[in-house]
């Protein structure tokens, strides 16, 4: 094993499996086919790993970020809700998001002009781009997006331009991420949008992160006039994943169903999973706090 590895393998009759902790007494457990990428980079620990049934998953620190057989259900619904709810996003900030699936999901829409994408680990990015190519799907090529390797948050900082919709990729909500869900980080990103902007947040997973999404919701609440919490299940999570808008002119749940149809038909917009169809009842925010309340 490479030095300073948190190693999540073990063997059972002659098999190999990855253990994930997704809280206190819960775990998940899944066979692995072949290892593709194992690093440690100046930031994390990095793999790669083809699982049984799941196919190729990239795991971050021992926690599982994605598999491709279902990475779309995470992407799609981080991206379109918001991104249907503005009537026109053209420059759009990404941080964190070094696998590419949001970018790819973002540059499906032909109005927008300028995509930042503000990775601090580049080795995340290029063992993707080698690994795990139909996740980008070339969107790191894509003349409209540019590419920074460095501190998001200090990016922001220093950036003067505006963005119509932010999106915060970022891991957790404790750690090096830990910065991205403070007030004053709030305060920073309001800045940094357009009046009709939006921000949104990755809110983490319902069981593996109780009460995050709360604390989430209340904190940008301070700093934005409206807040929606929106949630699908994705199956390799094995849980309820949630995600946070925050704007002080758009609220995702006001947005009539027939106007979201219209932008998805006239912008052209393909996907896998997401369908205006669904839209009303993932933003429902009547559903979403009654899970959070049982749990």
């Amino acid at each position: 094993m490479e030095t300073g590895f948190k190693d999540n393998v073990i063997e059972f009759q002659g098999n190999k499996y990855y253990i994930e902790r997704l809280s206190e007494g819960t775990y998940t457990i899944s066979r692995i086919k072949r290892t593709l990428y194992r690093k440690r980079s100046k930031y994390q620990q990095i793999e790669i790993i083809e699982i049984e049934n799941c196919g190729k998953a990239l795991f971050l620190d021992g926690a599982l970020q994605f598999c491709t057989k279902d990475e779309h259900v995470y992407h799609e619904i981080f991206v379109h809700p918001p991104m249907l709810a503005h009537e026109d996003p053209r420059k759009v900030l990404i941080v964190g998001g070094g696998d590419g699936g949001v970018l790819r999901e973002v540059l499906k829409y032909k109005c927008v002009e300028k995509v930042d994408l503000v990775e601090i680990d580049r080795d995340v990015v290029e063992a993707v781009k080698k690994f795990m190519p139909d996740i980008p799907a070339g969107a790191f090529n894509d003349r409209r997006v540019s590419v920074y390797f460095e501190d998001g948050l200090e990016f922001i900082k220093r950036t003067d331009g505006k963005y119509d919709v932010m999106f915060m990729d970022v891991t957790d909500s404790i750690g090096p991420s830990a910065v991205f869900y403070k007030a004053e980080t709030y305060s920073l990103l309001k800045d940094k949008i357009y009046e009709n902007g939006i921000v949104v947040y990755q809110a983490l997973g319902g069981l593996e992160h109780k009460g995050a999404q709360l604390k989430i919701k209340a904190g940008l609440e301070r700093k934005f006039k409206h807040v929606n919490l929106y949630a699908v299940y994705v199956p390799n999570f094995c849980q309820l994943w949630f995600f946070a808008a925050a704007s002080d002119v758009i609220d995702l749940q006001s947005i009539d169903a027939g106007t979201i149809e219209k932008r998805f038909e006239e912008r052209n917009i393909n996907t896998r999973f997401y369908t205006p169809t669904i839209h009303a009842a993932l933003v429902n925010a009547e559903l979403c706090m009654k899970y959070l309340a049982a749990h």
